[in-house]
């Protein structure tokens, strides 16, 4: 995920074209594109990744660098492959 790509979906927010349903778009879609980015994931399994962190949850999944990425970050992981 480059910066430009960030900038553009942050504004495809703040017009109205997008929508999420979190009380600061700005500061949350930053912190989860910089954890893209840090991680090497997509945005969608960096959402993932940062509900499971906030949350103090567990992280159950298939996929190898996001069961990865979890691990580096402390979370308990369940490998379901």
């Amino acid at each position: 995920i480059k910066p430009s790509e960030t900038d553009l979906a942050i504004e495809l927010i703040e017009e109205g074209v997008a929508i999420v349903d979190w009380p600061q778009p700005r500061a949350e879609m930053t912190l989860v594109f910089g954890l893209a980015r840090q991680e090497r994931l997509s945005f969608y399994d960096a959402c993932y990744l940062d509900l499971a962190q906030r949350e103090g949850a567990g992280l159950a999944s298939r996929d190898k660098a996001l069961l990865d990425a979890a691990m580096r970050l402390g979370l308990d992981v369940h490998d379901l492959r």
